[in-house]
């Protein structure tokens, strides 16, 4: 959800936080901030402790938290705080207009608008091209699912089904001549055929060689 979102977005193996993010926790501290200080959820834990053990009211728990943030919600509410987040600038062209088309992140992720919107309602998907297609030789083009899970798809869809969740590696197999795939770790590549049990590792810019499963 937060990747779906543009709260946070994926820099290799971490996740770093973005400017829409930080201003979105920056509302949540202003409206509600006994909820988001550190402390909050330790002493939940000890009042939901003291309900199981020690036969605490929790209607009256709940009552009592909910007097306060029923307030701070219509605080919260009543304000018309509006959030700016500066474009980023592409170095693609409208098709329509000519103006540098700006990124702008929708339901499912990022995409390309025309500046001028809405005189000028151009808009276009961002594509990576990350190899060519091992059946068709056409451009892969990475991608997302709904959940924001990322893999590895044709640009000729539907007219080529291929997809992976791995990327497709530059060579193919020595053993039988089919695709190859690999995942990418923090010490080495794993280098695996879509075919057969061909297998290898390359570490530190030295390849390490095997046959068969790992």
């Amino acid at each position: 959800v937060l990747l779906t979102r543009a709260y946070i977005e994926k820099d290799g193996k971490s996740i770093v936080s973005t400017q829409l993010g930080r201003s979105v926790v920056d509302l949540l501290v202003k409206y509600f901030s006994d909820i988001m200080d550190i402390t909050f959820t330790a002493q939940m834990e000890d009042q939901l402790d003291d309900i199981e053990e020690g036969g605490k009211d929790w209607q009256r728990m709940i009552g009592e938290f909910y007097k306060k943030f029923v307030v701070e919600l219509n605080n919260a509410q009543s304000d018309s705080f509006h959030i700016e987040i500066a474009p980023e600038i592409s170095d693609q062209k409208c098709d329509k207009c000519g103006a540098y088309m700006v990124v702008k992140t929708g339901k499912y992720g990022k995409f390309l608008a025309c500046p001028n919107y809405p005189t000028c309602k151009n808009i276009k998907s961002i594509t990576e091209v990350v190899g060519k297609c091992p059946n068709c030789g056409a451009d892969l083009i990475k991608r997302k699912t709904k959940k924001g899970k990322i893999f590895y798809g044709c640009a000729k869809y539907p007219t080529c089904d291929y997809a992976s969740w791995d990327l497709p590696y530059e060579e193919n197999c020595p053993d039988c001549n089919s695709p190859m795939v690999m995942k990418q770790y923090s010490s080495y590549t794993h280098v695996k055929c879509t075919k057969c049990e061909y297998s290898k590792k390359i570490k530190n810019g030295k390849k390490a060689e095997k046959n068969g499963n790992e």
